[in-house]
């Protein structure tokens, strides 16, 4: 195996390894928390990433005034209903059962990116996403055994997934701005709608502890997204290379295997 592919591998598994822990550790700190304030500490976590990302406006082109209304929706998408769904999700059904239901959004990724602008799908991506899609059903009829409660969970968590899908596609027309200020202002514009929503419905104020649980779970998510941008890099000279932090859809789409982007899973994505 070549040397860059290698460590490519490697990258690749250590971001699946942070984003599979990531599930897990946000069911915790959240216990006992609204779900609007634990989206606003994992948001408030990757703006501290995006802020420590950005790039001089010689090296990657700034965020601009006509650009603010398109991510606006993506953090709406994104940083809002997003977490929002997956932490009440969380709440109400097991973390194994949502972390395999989050790779869902490579299907609804893939799906909108095909319809809104015209991606090509070859037979190897419908396949993909029709296992992923087999799987989805599989699970929630699983879970509709087990109560209600958990069926509603995992729904939820549907619903975080179908977020982020629309994230990932309209976040493409902001491809070429650095990828550390759309980062960081998509972060702060989610955590502010969030926030001011928490306070507005009064929700419980989070321990020392869950804060800085959230905010680490934050930081290391955006991190995950950077070592899995990493690793598409080192694929080897002739591949697609992907910036770190940039959405995935934003870039050449070649069908690969890659670690999943929120859950640890495996999951079919375009690169």
């Amino acid at each position: 195996m070549k040397q860059p592919a290698l460590k490519g591998g490697l990258l690749a598994l250590l971001a699946a390894a942070l984003f599979g822990a990531s599930t897990a550790l946000v069911q915790h700190w959240g216990q006992g928390l609204g779900p609007l304030t634990t989206a606003t500490l994992l948001y408030a976590g990757a703006a501290i990433v995006g802020g420590l990302l950005r790039q001089p406006v010689d090296r990657e082109a700034a965020i601009k005034r006509s650009d603010l209304r398109r991510l606006a929706v993506v953090a709406v998408f994104g940083a809002a209903l997003g977490p929002v769904a997956l932490a009440w999700g969380l709440q109400r059904t097991s973390g194994t059962g949502a972390s395999l239901m989050l790779t869902m959004e490579a299907l609804f990724t893939a799906i909108l990116a095909w319809r809104l602008h015209g991606e090509t799908m070859d037979r190897r991506i419908w396949l993909a996403m029709l296992i992923l899609l087999t799987g989805g059903v599989l699970l929630v009829i699983d879970q509709g055994f087990k109560g209600s409660s958990q069926l509603l969970g995992l729904l939820a968590v549907l619903v975080a997934t179908a977020a982020w899908g629309m994230d990932n596609t309209l976040s493409r027309a902001l491809a070429d701005r650095d990828p550390g200020q759309v980062v960081l202002l998509k972060a702060i514009f989610g955590a502010c709608i969030t926030m001011s929503l928490a306070w507005a419905l009064s929700e419980p104020w989070p321990t020392s502890t869950a804060i800085v649980g959230l905010l680490a779970v934050g930081v290391w998510s955006e991190l995950a997204l950077l070592f899995a941008g990493a690793a598409c890099v080192r694929r080897g000279p002739g591949r697609a290379r992907c910036s770190p932090l940039r959405p995935l859809s934003a870039q050449p789409w070649r069908l690969r295997l890659e670690t999943a982007q929120r859950a640890g899973a495996w999951r079919w994505a375009a690169c």
